[in-house]
């Protein structure tokens, strides 16, 4: 038998090893500390840990939605290097938020008060509903409010083991899908408004645009629901090819791309194909629209596309050499577009021309009026000066897994996929900057509107990009011209037309300079002669 010695050396040694263990278990803490923000000239705008359960589930899809409806609006009094804030969000004596007109009011009693020796100052600032839907891969769906990382429901419905899509949502609902189910939920608690067994399995998470909702699936179709109509099937699209991005909407183009390189827009508020354009590289990544006019979308084989969305004339496109599968960034007047295998390029946004390009980002998180916002492949931080792309400041984020890009608002968003979230913000920027327009409902009229046919947008003649007139560019320039046709004038910059190409005289005499014009320019005989002399 072994001793006592021995046995309580085993229970140490077992003691210490579990120890051990259960440290390497716990998740290592993360966060940037206050200094390393200020060097950055960052500021945490709030952090929070979401009701995850580590051992079993881990975040798969984020999503961001930023409401036109009932705003936060904030009133500023500056005066004597101070501020004071009234928001229609403050309660009042009874718990209730005061709503706008109570907060202008209160902040107009303020402006009374004070001494008016030095000039105050009264901004009413106006923050859109901006909330944060956080999907896990067991098919639980969190809401947060964007503005205050404030949880505000958490639901599960449905099969928790079946494969989730990436969620989508407006003012009133917010959509996903699991396994072939389509469900639609309440937007301010998450219950369920309806929901349908799909005809497939989705390809990718449900888009909104104003008045319905569009569901791709691998098959090739895209099936659209009406929002007043619950489950009802409205009408659906078909195309070429499994369908390999989701589908991206705005108020009157929708847009999804396939396996076989094609691209389809459509209408968004009828079952109507526009057109259908095939690029040279695989489509991966969904195309980013802009002021719904144009239309940006990358390629595997490193080509960047820019469309004029009603019509698909292609405006423009840069080739950057090497592989990409992100989706195009546009924010104000710039395209932003980052490498498969690392690097940040900036393109204007209208003519495509490279204004910075920036090695080494893996990913790009956000953007202001002044920086960009990125990841490295060293896994730091990076702020780039927005006019050069020159590296102003970086750092490193250890123990950090979770990075969203970001392509709606400054914000930056990053985190762990254990449910740990952190928020960050330039120090001088309160308020959100936007960069997406927000795009309030449909009346009535403008729906009717909508239905009528659109009309033919006349295209401009076809010019020669060498700079000739626009004719036929397979016309002979030095054939006659046609009866009662006036001679052409040569595309080559030669003399005008009916001139001699050569530079002798115009009335057709010989152009070498010989007489009479009737003989041989080689020397010959007259017309009757043998031209070779014998």
């Amino acid at each position: 038998m072994p001793s006592r010695f021995a046995l309580i050396s085993s229970l140490v040694v077992v003691l210490l090893f579990g120890s051990v263990t259960a440290a390497w278990a716990q998740p290592r803490a993360i966060g940037i500390a206050a200094s390393q923000l200020d060097n950055l000239g960052l500021k945490q705008e709030w952090s929070t840990q979401l009701p995850i359960n580590a051992a079993y589930s881990r975040i798969s899809h984020f999503t961001q939605v930023i409401g036109h409806e009932n705003p936060l609006v904030v009133f500023d009094v500056k005066h004597n290097g101070e501020s004071r804030r009234f928001s229609s969000a403050d309660l009042n004596t009874f718990g209730r938020p005061l709503g706008e007109e109570e907060a202008k009011a209160q902040a107009e009693q303020y402006l009374a008060r004070i001494d008016k020796s030095q000039k105050p100052e009264l901004t009413r600032n106006e923050v859109p509903t901006i909330t944060y839907y956080v999907m896990t891969d067991n098919g639980i769906i969190h809401a947060l409010d964007g503005r205050t990382g404030r949880l505000l429901w958490t639901q599960s419905h449905g099969n928790r083991k079946l494969v989730s899509q990436k969620p989508a949502g407006n003012d009133e609902m917010v959509a996903y899908t699991l396994g072939t189910t389509l469900y639609v939920l309440n937007r301010a608690n998450g219950e369920i408004k309806w929901q349908r067994k799909l005809e497939g399995p989705p390809a990718a998470g449900p888009t909104f645009s104003e008045s319905k909702i569009f569901v791709p699936l691998t098959t090739g179709q895209v099936f659209i629901y009406d929002f007043d109509g619950g489950p009802s099937l409205a009408q659906n699209y078909f195309s070429i090819g499994k369908i390999t991005t989701p589908v991206s909407a705005t108020s009157t183009t929708v847009n999804w791309a396939t396996d076989r390189g094609y691209i389809y827009v459509g209408d968004s508020h009828r079952n109507r194909v526009r057109y259908r354009l095939e690029a040279n590289g695989k489509i991966v990544a969904p195309a980013a629209n802009f002021q719904h006019l144009y239309l940006y979308f990358t390629t595997t084989d490193g080509y960047i596309y820019c469309l004029f969305a009603p019509d698909g004339a292609v405006q423009w496109r840069y080739s950057t050499g090497e592989e990409i599968t992100t989706s195009p960034i546009a924010v104000r007047d710039s395209v932003f577009v980052t490498l498969s295998h690392g690097g940040l390029y900036k393109l204007s946004l209208t003519h495509g021309e490279l204004r910075w390009f920036a090695p080494r980002v893996r990913q790009f998180l956000s953007a202001s009026d002044r920086y960009v916002y990125a990841l490295d492949d060293l896994n730091r931080l990076l702020v780039l000066d927005s006019q050069s792309g020159a590296v102003v400041g970086a750092t490193a984020l250890r123990g950090f897994d979770f990075f969203e890009t970001n392509h709606a608002t400054d914000r930056i968003i990053l985190g762990t996929k254990t449910g740990r979230l952190q928020v960050l913000r330039a120090s001088g920027l309160e308020y959100p900057q936007i960069h997406v327009k927000l795009v309030r409902p449909a009346t009535p009229e403008e729906e009717a509107d909508m239905e009528k046919p659109a009309p033919e947008r006349p295209r401009p003649a076809a010019e020669d990009p060498f700079g000739a007139p626009a004719a036929d560019p397979f016309a002979d320039p030095f054939a006659a011209p046609a009866a009662g046709e006036t001679p052409a004038d040569d595309p080559f910059g030669g003399p005008p037309a009916g001139a001699n190409p050569f530079g002798g005289p115009a009335d057709g005499g010989n152009p070498f300079g010989t007489e009479p014009a009737a003989d041989d320019p080689f020397g010959g005989g007259g017309n009757d002669d043998n031209p070779f002399g014998s």
